[in-house]
């Protein structure tokens, strides 16, 4: 199998421990203000990966950059890259490790990073694309498609593809190379029998490979063709739109009941904490109680004492003060029986209230105690209930939603793989015919647009986008567009970021469904960048919604995304299901600062 995630992120400074971030698999949310760190985040993993720009500044003090990578076998690897070197080291305990190039070298495929990541996607390092319209190869390179798993900030707002890199649609020969590689990734399409035609007498190769190309396209269609008609033999007779409206109802209630249990084991902490308050100064009380009963237990012995005393001083022939342990003057005044018997009436009394008082506070602090863990007892039930049963049904429900959905929509997808068959059937004579230009948007099948187009408005549709309907997956452009115009013509700049964020979402939806290279890995940086200029009514909502539905999804894949605190107002992180927050404060006492430990704004060091 392919793809990996990242477990964890270290960032060294010359002298000192790391700064470390802890990943998991599901959503990470790497949250906090401007110039916290949160892009540097992404920019280490970047680095590592063989990437040119520096995740830390000159000033910073820190030098190494390193990340644990797991793989779909659960294989650890360590990468490490130093700042001002052309290498990655992977250490072994024991060993001093295995060095990679970030220069390619193809003679030495063992040495190179390129060929080690690549792999990753179950990948041959030998894997060729073509480069332009005379069939001509290149092999293909980690860096050609990590803008597929990485979206930067200065990317994710763009006005055209994202799943093109910047400016690869004004280069027409950088353009076919890319979309060769994203056939690659999307279909496993395999260029590396097709040679280049550069002469006539290569013509008869370049028509026979195209032919056997033709061939396997029909192929595969008509294998898919079969797949989907006994898909729908299952499901004949049932349905669909019924089933799924069920199925939706209930996962709303389950949500609602998510929603109600979280605010319930909310509350249930709050008192947690006020009975540990309340058992803490009933403890002070009680300490103070044993005090007072100790001191008027002995002001009785002495005045017992002074009793025995005055009944006969010269028979019971007192030299000392049995209590106080001092000489007794034969002089001293002693007080009279009824003296004595009032102050005894008067510390007999305040015992017995002293005494009250403490047995009634201990009662109260063992009621306090049982309420304490029969709460304790309620929330653990509560999280027991959340773990094993709402979440486990919801991610039930979210697969046989899926397939529902796709038996839905099986029909259209048979009149287009039937359309595609008929279509290739008559391109096969076409080939000894002439010589026709490679063509990379000819050779994306009907099954990536029509999957692309569906999940893109299905996302819409639950984040609550407006315009959901309009919306189109472009084949020309492999962008979004609405009512047939680009993203910021009817919704604004503002919903450029959320388109393009929804349409990696939904790409890597289709690689983890159809795809042998699936990399189950993709960063995002600011996704909701620019959306407060929007003109929505309720962009909480969307927001929400939009982040809700990448950490329900995201079960069989990482997903880091990094965001401004600004943009996540109103959203309850708290609620995201299969969340990993990580929050910068950037505010030297309070939580974490930044990414960087010891790294600060000038005018916010704790010690300035």
């Amino acid at each position: 199998m392919s793809g990996f995630w990242i477990s964890e992120i270290r960032a060294y400074p010359n002298h000192g421990a790391p700064s470390t971030i802890t990943l998991t698999q599901g959503l990470n949310l790497i949250a906090g203000p401007s110039n916290s760190g949160k892009t540097r985040v992404a920019r280490t993993i970047d680095f590592v990966m063989g990437g040119e720009l520096v995740p830390f500044t000159d000033d910073s003090d820190y030098c190494t950059a390193e990340i644990d990578l797991v793989t779909t076998e659960g294989e650890i690897i360590t990468l490490r890259r130093n700042i001002g070197v052309d290498y990655v080291v992977s250490p072994h305990p024991g060993t001093e490790g295995k060095v990679y190039s970030v220069k390619r070298d193809e003679k030495d495929p063992e040495t190179d990073l390129n060929s080690f990541l690549v792999s990753l996607l179950d990948l041959k390092p030998s894997r060729k694309v073509i480069k332009n319209s005379s069939w001509e190869s290149q092999s293909l390179t980690w860096r050609s498609l990590y803008h597929l798993l990485y979206v930067p900030e200065s990317y994710i707002d763009r006005l055209d593809s994202t799943i093109l890199r910047k400016g690869g649609d004004k280069d027409y020969v950088t353009r076919t190379a890319e979309l060769s590689t994203l056939l690659v990734l999307a279909q496993d399409e395999n260029f590396d029998d097709i040679e280049a035609q550069e002469s006539d007498k290569d013509r008869r190769i370049r028509q026979r490979s195209v032919k056997q190309f033709i061939t396997r396209q029909v192929e595969a269609a008509r294998k898919k063709e079969t797949e989907l008609r006994e898909v729908e033999e299952q499901y004949r007779g049932r349905d669909i739109e019924a089933e799924l409206a069920t199925l939706n109802a209930e996962f709303d209630q389950l949500r609602r009941d998510q929603i109600e249990l979280n605010a319930t084991g909310r509350t249930i902490t709050i008192k947690i904490k006020e009975i540990d308050e309340n058992v803490a100064a009933f403890a002070v009380d009680k300490y103070q109680l044993q005090e007072l009963i100790s001191h008027l237990e002995a002001d009785l012995q002495r005045l017992e004492f002074l009793a025995e005393a005055s009944v006969d001083p010269d028979t019971l022939n007192i030299n000392m003060c049995g209590y106080c342990k001092q000489p007794v003057d034969a002089s001293m005044n002693h007080p009279s029986q009824e003296q004595i018997d009032v102050q005894r009436t008067r510390l007999e009394e305040q015992l017995a209230g002293a005494r009250s008082n403490l047995a009634e506070l201990d009662y109260t602090m063992l009621e306090l105690t049982q309420q304490r863990a029969d709460l304790v007892l309620k929330h653990a039930e509560l999280q027991n209930r959340i773990a094993h049963t709402i979440t486990p049904r919801q991610e039930q429900l979210t697969r046989e939603v899926r397939t529902l959905k796709e038996v839905a929509g099986i029909q259209a997808r048979l009149e287009q793989l039937q359309e595609t068959i008929l279509a290739l059937t008559d391109l096969g004579p076409q080939a000894d015919e002439k010589r026709e230009p490679y063509k990379p948007a000819e050779f994306f099948n009907a099954d990536f647009i029509y999957s692309m187009n569906t999940t893109i408005r299905r996302i819409l549709h639950e984040i609550g986008f407006p315009s959901a309907d309009a919306a189109v997956f472009d084949e020309a452009t492999l962008d979004v567009t609405i009512d047939g115009y680009r993203k910021d013509t009817k919704e604004g700049k503002g919903f450029a970021a959320l388109l393009n964020t929804v349409v990696m979402v939904a790409f890597h939806e289709y690689l983890d469904q159809r795809s042998p290279h699936a990399p189950h890995f993709l960063i995002i940086d600011s996704p909701l960048k620019n959306f407060d200029d929007s003109q929505l009514t309720a962009p909480d909502s969307m927001r929400q919604k939009l982040l809700d539905y990448i950490a329900r999804t995201s079960t069989n894949r990482q997903v880091i995304l990094c965001e401004n605190l600004n943009l996540l107002s109103g959203v309850d992180l708290d609620a995201l299901p299969n969340t990993t927050t990580i929050r910068f404060s950037k505010d030297p006492y309070q939580g974490r600062y930044g990414y960087l430990d010891g790294v600060y704004e000038p005018g916010e060091h704790p010690h300035e």
